[in-house]
């Protein structure tokens, strides 16, 4: 889970006075794993300021505090990867993404969990709000998010299938001339976005 801790007056860090401002773990959203991946703080097109974070991992692992093995109401039952974008004064859910590829999709076919590294937010327009959402999974998809308009409603992958309208990676590392389960690279390392020097584009470097 991630958790707010409100830090204005500096002399009053402690036990005693500092304020939770609000925390947000797998009871309040079960496809949420492991958070390794940095949240990032940034201001969205419709005025509020979020955190940006990934799902993390092993998100249909039993995390329930009682460590019952029989009780898995908070985990996640299909593996996928998820991104999520929450409130960073209240705490609350503005919008979450999922990728629609988890255990089903697993491309060794062990069914294990999908988990999404740690997000890249992309201002295109240079106006201070967050433009593109970059980041990788282990099973070796970059995923893009377009989060440019100011109504969340809008905010949606950058590519879909045109059939199923399941969401599409923008790219799929793997070493060789095609994919399978034996060559897929995961990528665990946040995307670096540099301005392409000769295109009106950009260059994302993992």
């Amino acid at each position: 889970g991630l958790f707010a801790l409100d830090v204005t007056d500096p002399t009053k860090l402690d036990d005693a006075n500092t304020t939770v401002l609000w925390e947000f773990t797998h009871k309040d959203d079960p496809h949420l794993g492991y958070t390794h991946s940095k949240p990032i703080l940034t201001q969205m097109n419709n005025g509020k300021w979020a955190a940006l974070f990934s799902g993390g991992y092993n998100n249909t692992f039993d995390n329930d505090a009682d460590g019952s093995a029989n009780n898995a109401s908070h985990d996640s039952d299909d593996g996928n990867g998820y991104i999520y974008i929450v409130d960073l004064e209240t705490g609350s859910l503005i919008r979450k993404f999922d990728t629609q590829t988890g255990k089903n999709e697993d491309p060794t076919e062990q069914f294990r969990p999908n988990g999404i590294a740690t997000p890249t937010a992309i201002d295109t327009n240079q106006d201070g709000t967050t433009d593109l959402i970059y980041a990788g999974d282990m099973f070796g998809n970059v995923w893009s998010i377009e989060i440019g308009s100011n109504n969340k409603n809008e905010w949606d992958f950058t590519y879909r299938d045109a059939d199923t309208n399941k969401p599409l990676p923008l790219y799929s590392a793997c070493f060789g001339t095609s994919c399978n389960k034996d060559n897929i690279q995961p990528i665990t390392t946040p995307v670096k976005v540099e301005l392409h020097s000769e295109k009106n584009g950009y260059l994302l470097l993992f």
